[in-house]
């Protein structure tokens, strides 16, 4: 199996944002950095891109599917505020596959641990 967990690219201020967090975007900047992780990841040749359902987390997986030709998959365990559990369980439910996740801050890093 080979996994890629991805936080999410550069998103506008939160503090800023004024409406739902959920719809949050990518910046310009951000844009970048989702083109780049698309070039470094896209010769893995990953089966499966699942992505928390939140705006930045989607567009940051984008341009991998666009050059892969694959569809994000939604997955609310991969959510910000979303259990350690609930993400390892689905970790889990991936078996050999080939895939690329992408989430949140508070989930990552406790993920990898572990």
């Amino acid at each position: 199996m080979k996994l890629f967990l991805v936080r999410h690219a550069k998103a506008y201020s939160r503090a800023r944002w004024r409406e739902e967090d959920e719809l949050r975007p990518l910046t310009p900047a951000g844009d970048l950095q989702a083109e780049a992780i698309a070039t470094a990841i896209a010769e893995e040749q990953p089966r499966r891109l699942i992505s928390s359902p939140y705006v930045r987390c989607v567009q940051t997986l984008e341009p991998l599917a666009r050059a892969t030709g694959l569809h994000i998959e939604q997955d609310a365990r991969l959510a910000e505020g979303a259990t350690l559990d609930g993400a390892a369980l689905l970790l889990a439910s991936l078996g050999d596959e080939r895939a690329v996740l992408c989430g949140h801050g508070d989930l990552l890093p406790p993920l990898v641990v572990a």
